[in-house]
């Protein structure tokens, strides 16, 4: 099987009797194991940086509201 089977895999992309081929080959094969394993982890930590991003660019609840300098100077 080959890298890229996992990623179809993983994507969904992979047809009824394709999926079930591979997850028959995965069984045996630590190599394919091993492989579906670092993909799973690199994309779980690519979601988690996603939200990490995500949080720190928007406001969350119960922070202050942003008022800008001077808005509240009187003159």
């Amino acid at each position: 099987m080959s890298p890229h089977q996992v990623d179809a895999y993983l994507d969904g992309a992979l047809g009824e009797e394709a999926e079930a081929r591979f997850l028959d080959h995965l069984i045996d094969c630590a190599a394919c194991q091993a492989e579906l394993h670092g993909e799973v982890q690199l994309r779980d930590r690519e979601d988690a940086l996603r939200g990490a991003a995500t949080t720190t660019t928007t406001t969350r609840a119960g922070d202050a509201p942003v008022i800008p300098i001077g808005a509240g100077r009187r003159r």
